[in-house]
């Protein structure tokens, strides 16, 4: 396959997800969550499509940062890790080695997660710029203790997420690995011609109910 070629799939991957992304928020609030609170919901392009376009309207706002270019890059690079990984899925990327292998995939996905925990660390919004005072309410550690920032404390709560809901996760991912003896996509893929869908096995079963399990971890929504 051209590598040009694999590269437009890629894009158009992107692209399709994108598009589909705009209104699935929108079928979810709507049948789904507003069914379950028993109430009318928001329209189903209000939360996907409609909450896009408001972003063209919003005043640019200059972070609050102590290291403000890094802080502007983070989301640069998490966009370029995922992109690497919808690259290195495709077949013609299988000759790559390394890179097109579950050990790989698992670091790309670890470099997104990581971003939310520096982006958090690295931001200093309007509603946390006074919050460095002495701590002098009841029940404290320690005398004149500073308060944390509001981001520092996302950061360390997104910490906490990652660490339990992402073993979960690649503990599945790395199921076909261990049934194939392999841990490059292109042998695990030939196995699969072989043998049938790891999912329809047993452990991809076990594996499929303990991925779901971690993706809810991770998503933290519920209606």
């Amino acid at each position: 396959m051209d590598p040009s070629y694999a590269v437009a799939t890629v894009l158009g991957t992107v692209i399709l997800g994108l598009l589909v992304s705009l209104w699935l928020p929108g079928i979810e609030r709507k049948f789904v969550h507003a069914r379950i609170q028993q109430r009318i919901g928001p329209p189903v392009s209000s939360p996907g499509l409609m909450a896009a376009l408001k972003f063209f309207y919003k005043k640019t706002v200059k972070p609050c940062s102590p290291l403000p270019r890094l802080y502007n890059s983070l989301p640069i690079v998490g966009f370029i890790s995922a992109l690497l990984i919808l690259l290195f899925l495709i077949p013609p990327m299988y000759t790559l080695g390394a890179l097109a292998s579950l050990v790989a995939i698992v670091g790309f996905l670890k470099i997104e997660e990581v971003i939310y925990v520096f982006m958090g660390s690295l931001s200093r919004s309007v509603m946390s710029m006074g919050m460095p005072f002495p701590d002098l309410a009841r029940g404290a550690k320690h005398p004149d203790l500073q308060r944390y920032f509001l981001e520092d404390l996302s950061s360390m709560r997104a910490f906490r997420l990652i660490a339990f809901g992402s073993f979960p996760i690649y503990l599945a991912i790395f199921v076909p690995a261990v049934m194939s003896g392999s841990i490059f996509l292109k042998d695990i893929v030939a196995y699969q011609a072989i043998h049938g869908p790891v999912l329809f096995t047993l452990a991809g079963v076990v594996g499929a109910v303990v991925f779901f399990i971690g993706y809810m971890i991770l998503l933290n929504e519920y209606p």
